[in-house]
């Protein structure tokens, strides 16, 4: 996959505006660094978001089944099902929610999502255990 995205990636032709600011040596040598420089808070709120809604991805797919498999003792197709099912869930509910961010706005449900977690993660744990 990763080779049919390389091979397409370089017949895409570059936007007139990058050509542009190309030709005008508009472009930062290190743009990742001006970016760190120019925004550093923005990148930081992106990263802690990122990170903070990853635990609950990460708590699905890694610690869940190894609860289920070692402290619960039921078996392996059990806890990769369960795991499996979680995952669909995720990634079919995913389209939902960004629908539901361009209605009422992003920072509205992340704020909601992050709320959500931190009052719900450890009653969902109580659950398992």
């Amino acid at each position: 996959m990763a080779i049919l995205v390389l091979i397409l990636q370089f017949r895409q032709d570059e936007s007139p505006e990058y050509l542009r600011a190309k030709h005008d040596n508009l472009l930062e040598d290190t743009p990742v660094v001006s970016a760190i420089r120019e925004y550093p808070y923005q990148i930081f709120v992106v990263f802690a978001l990122a990170g903070y809604l990853g635990i609950v991805y990460y708590m699905v797919s890694a610690f869940i089944p190894s609860l289920l498999e070692g402290s619960l003792h039921y078996s392996t197709n059990v806890a990769m099902l369960v795991t499996m099912v979680a995952s669909i869930c995720y990634f079919a509910t995913a389209p939902l929610w960004g629908m539901i961010s361009d209605k009422v706005g992003r920072k509205k449900v992340l704020l909601t999502a992050c709320i959500g977690v931190g009052i719900l993660i450890y009653p969902s744990l109580l659950l398992i255990v």
